[in-house]
């Protein structure tokens, strides 16, 4: 599964949804392209997120692995930066840039789960997912989408975290 394929089950996952989160008397837009801006930005938090909350771990192990992956998800996942592509309209160059650092930070995190029991694996994934839908329930987003989204955000980072 490629970074591609994610992005494309979580915009799914938004649907229509995904323009909740967009500032007030936001003007039109391309849809695809701001959710698609918008879930790569996220796809990127969680990867960093999952990344450094290991790390953080591993320097200091007084501190609970999920807790430290699901504070470092959502430091990363600040309204000012989800709402980016609402404001300033994403251009393919932008999308482009986007989609290689979500490849980064996910193969980032992939390669920071190595040093996990298995074990650990869905339950990182979970805590992303859920991190994700309380962040962005946060700045708007429905219960509905924000559930279906952490469905999705689990079930792909389960599969791509996965040895």
């Amino acid at each position: 599964m490629d970074i591609d394929e994610i992005a494309f089950e979580m915009i799914d996952a938004l649907g229509v949804d995904f323009v909740q989160l967009a500032p007030p008397d936001e003007a039109h837009f391309d849809s695809r392209d701001v959710a698609r801006a918008v879930v790569l930005f996220v796809l990127a938090a969680v990867g960093a997120g999952i990344h450094d909350g290991i790390k953080e771990w591993t320097k200091d192990e007084t501190v609970e692995v999920l807790d430290s992956v699901s504070h470092q998800i959502s430091e990363r996942l600040q309204p000012e930066a989800v709402t980016q592509p609402y404001i300033q309209i994403p251009t393919e160059c932008d999308l482009n840039s986007a989609r290689d650092a979500a490849e980064r930070q996910l193969a980032a995190a992939r390669e920071a789960t190595c040093e996990l029991e298995p074990t650990f694996i869905p339950q990182i994934a979970q805590v992303g997912g859920s991190t994700v839908r309380i962040s962005l329930e946060s700045m708007g987003l429905a219960a509905s989408a924000g559930e279906r989204l952490q469905r999705t955000v689990d079930e792909q980072l389960t599969t791509f975290l996965s040895p």
